[in-house]
């Protein structure tokens, strides 16, 4: 995407550059995430998950920054975001979700 808005529209170094940097800083804290969130689930230890949920807040930013705040925005661009909201936000409900869970879980086995 960026090869094709580098080549046909008027972008100065900095400003391509910052977004690819702000690309490669959303690929490692997703990467970082869903490692937490997969490690919680498995071994059902909640703090896994409350650091995984807590990585998806810049993750959030990221996506509002790539809809609003870019130099230049396609359409395209907007559908993926759209979409990566979509699964974000299932992807919280269903690690609130697990984090009850494991927590109930946890409160009766030690009773």
């Amino acid at each position: 995407m960026f090869l094709f808005k580098g080549y046909s529209l008027i972008y100065t170094s900095p400003q391509i550059i910052g977004e690819v940097i702000g690309l490669f800083i959303y690929l490692f804290l997703n990467l970082i995430r869903l490692r937490f969130m997969s490690i919680g689930n498995k071994v059902e230890y909640p703090l896994m998950l409350i650091i995984g949920l807590i990585l998806m807040i810049p993750i959030f930013i990221i996506h509002i920054y790539y809809i609003r705040l870019q130099i230049y925005v396609l359409i395209f661009e907007i559908i993926l975001n759209i979409a990566s909201f979509i699964i974000l936000g299932a992807e919280m409900l269903f690690g609130i979700f697990a984090l009850v869970n494991i927590s109930a879980y946890d409160k009766s086995s030690s009773m």
